[in-house]
């Protein structure tokens, strides 16, 4: 054959090879393995947590494999970086779907899934999402969350008060879609039910660093308790500012799960700070009763986990149940998940509602010498 007429050839058979792979790919013929993107923010300000969330993912994909798998095939997460940023995530989310073809991504933070979750609805690709919004599992049938919620922290923290001495309730959260359905509808007209009075509530934005005018605000108001809605990144300023304020040692401050992650913030400054957490951060755990996971986290990473990539760990494993015994099509993986009741997960008892939320178990804590322990009841 002419060398002219041969190089054409071979390029239009190498064409035709892509294309019919990819059609295969994407149509009827199942790829050798199943992939899954996870969307983390594996560097920037969020990077300590979208790495231990990682990791965590990877032992699960081992521990699936392990196991044979999903249907024989191997599981596989396919990693992407969001920097913590919406724009970054939205940008990982479509290359998952449109070049990894994936069924089903994890997806850290509320910013980053408020921007991605009308493109995974669009492409009916399921969504893992893990961030503490009542809304985002409401808003899609497509949408699951294995992460603890803030409607659930919202009514341990009203038993709280309810057995409480409270009268005089000050709020203080940040700005973001689930404080801001949380705390009007839910939170307010919780403690008004009580017969309470919520004295004052003042919100700050993600840019608000100075948090004195709005402390000094609360302060006027004479509450004898503060609650506190807000991200980690922010306790340490909140806690300092009640200090030099003389409100930190006279009222009691009850918080969310956000005091459960680690707090660059002298310890004499939470001492006898309330937070409501997952019961899991609360169990007094030595080595010996750690869980297979705990104990291999801690041998390949040098440290035992925290709360959070362990709900990780358990939505790897529910997912790869449910595409062992229903499929691996989104549709099939939502309908078996909405079937979960009473999974023995490594964070606890887990039960997916109606909704695709999971349900979990919650509690009131307390620094006592700077650890983490349950409240009792007494106090």
């Amino acid at each position: 054959m002419n060398k002219k007429v041969w190089i054409p050839v071979v390029v239009a058979v190498a064409i035709v090879g892509v294309v019919i792979g990819s059609r295969l790919h994407r149509g009827g013929s199942q790829p050798e393995t199943v992939r899954v993107g996870a969307v983390l923010a594996l560097t920037g300000e969020f990077a300590n947590f979208g790495q231990e969330q990682r990791r965590a993912l990877e032992l699960a994909q081992e521990r699936i494999n392990s196991a044979g798998g999903v249907r024989g095939r191997r599981f596989e997460f396919v990693f992407e970086d969001s920097q913590g940023e919406a724009s970054k995530g939205l940008s990982a989310v479509r290359k998952l779907i449109d070049v990894d073809n994936v069924p089903v991504t994890f997806v850290f933070q509320s910013t980053v899934i408020n921007a991605v979750q009308p493109v995974t609805d669009k492409a009916r690709v399921l969504l893992m999402a893990f961030a503490m919004d009542p809304q985002v599992a409401e808003a899609s049938d497509l949408t699951f969350r294995v992460y603890p919620n803030m409607r659930q922290q919202t009514e341990v923290m009203l038993d709280y008060l309810r057995g409480s001495e409270a009268k005089r309730v000050g709020i203080l959260f940040i700005q973001t879609p689930a404080t801001q359905y949380v705390v009007p509808k839910l939170l307010i007209p919780g403690i008004n039910s009580q017969g309470r009075e919520v004295v004052e509530q003042v919100s700050f934005t993600k840019n608000d660093r100075d948090l004195s005018t709005h402390v000094a605000k609360l302060k006027a108001s004479n509450p004898d308790t503060i609650v506190t809605l807000a991200h980690f990144i922010f306790i340490p300023a909140i806690l300092k500012t009640l200090k030099e304020q003389a409100v930190l040692d006279r009222v009691r401050i009850l918080g969310d799960l956000s005091y459960t992650f680690p707090l660059d913030v002298d310890r004499s400054l939470l001492e006898g700070v309330m937070f409501v957490a997952p019961r899991y951060a609360l169990e007094d755990r030595s080595e010996g009763e750690r869980s297979s996971f705990e104990r291999e986290f801690k041998k390949r990473y040098g440290r035992f986990p925290g709360y959070d990539p362990v709900f990780f760990y358990d939505a790897a494993l529910l997912l790869a149940e449910a595409m062992n015994r229903g499929g691996t099509s989104p549709t099939d993986i939502a309908e078996h998940l909405r079937s979960v009741k009473g999974y023995k997960g490594v964070s606890g008892e887990i039960t997916i509602d109606e909704n695709g939320d999971a349900v979990v178990a919650m509690e009131v804590g307390v620094f006592r010498s700077g650890r983490m322990e349950r409240l009792r009841r007494t106090e």
